[in-house]
């Protein structure tokens, strides 16, 4: 059995995104930033269509973003929600030389700052460049990423709050091998 088999649970947790439902509405982004406590507007603001001008990475103010990409065959555009991954293997983990990031085996990647000494290596590692460090933090600072809303669904059994707030529900949570299946 591989390493990855004998560590993480089979009944590991994550999220399908179905782009061809995802309306661009951002309403996962507000959701998250409430959910950590990051900075937003009202809901209301996140109605604004000019943030899709140019492409947006997650930062440590925002955990969870949303592009839109241009017309291709027969949709007027793709809009995908960009966040951590909560990879198999995650390479972020691996490079963490004191272990503040872990791949907890129910599915997400988590982050102990209290272990972190700002190496920042992980976003070196991170091949879709999501560990965002707080700069602006200079006595503080901490790595910030999407940790899969890891209080409210490994403790309370809830559902992310990307989740839980998506209107055409293309987010869905669940057991990883059923969202292969889905």
């Amino acid at each position: 059995a591989s390493e990855t088999s004998t560590h993480l649970s089979p009944d590991r947790q994550g999220v399908l995104v179905d782009a061809t439902v995802c309306i661009g509405c951002r309403r996962c982004e507000w959701a998250c930033a409430r959910q950590n406590d990051l900075p937003r507007g009202e809901l209301d603001a996140y109605d604004d269509q000019a943030v899709f001008a140019q492409a947006r990475r997650p930062s440590s103010t925002a955990y969870t973003v949303v592009n839109r990409w241009p017309a291709q065959s027969d949709r007027q555009h793709l809009d995908l929600k960009v966040n951590c991954l909560h990879c198999e293997r995650p390479a972020c983990v691996s490079a963490c030389i004191v272990g503040a990031l872990k791949k907890d085996p129910r599915g997400p990647v988590t982050y102990d700052a209290g272990a972190c000494i700002g190496c920042r290596y992980c976003q070196v590692a991170c091949p879709f460049q999501i560990p965002s460090y707080e700069f602006e933090k200079a006595l503080t600072p901490k790595v910030m990423k999407c940790d899969l809303c890891a209080t409210r669904t490994l403790e309370d059994g809830k559902r992310p709050a990307c989740v839980e707030m998506c209107p055409p529900e293309a987010l869905v949570y669940g057991r990883r091998a059923d969202l292969l299946e889905l």
